[in-house]
């Protein structure tokens, strides 16, 4: 089960960053968010791209790895999604109100993931 897990988490950010890499600007459209340079694109790329496929990478080697090292990688995974989620919540407190999509929905995701992460490290 803690397999089956791990693949669909790492599968879901294998999907952002190739999204990210291919067309930046759609990924972060849903958000209001437009890539008029090349920096704004590259930054996008780098960050959800580069980040989203070494956190597959990793968590697809947390299924090989041995029990300690998938535990700490488990975790932390399971943190910065967790920061992630907090930070959409911060954002919300502080006043900046969205709708459920994207906000609210990715929210539920990283925190669910999150959640799940932590029960099976």
């Amino acid at each position: 089960m803690a397999v089956a897990i791990i693949g669909v988490i790492a599968v879901f950010f294998l999907g952002m960053g190739v999204y990210a890499l291919a067309a930046p600007a759609a990924l972060v459209r849903p958000f209001g968010i437009t890539l008029g340079e090349s920096a704004s694109r590259s930054e996008v790329r780098a960050v959800y791209g580069g980040f989203g496929l070494a956190i597959a990478g990793v968590l697809v080697y947390a299924v090989v790895a041995d029990e300690d090292v998938r535990r700490g990688i488990l975790i932390t995974v399971g943190v910065a999604l967790a920061g992630m989620a907090f930070g959409r919540l911060t954002a919300a407190v502080l006043g900046d109100r969205t709708a459920f999509y994207p906000n609210w929905f990715y929210f539920l995701v990283e925190l669910v993931a999150a959640v799940v992460l932590f029960v099976v490290s």
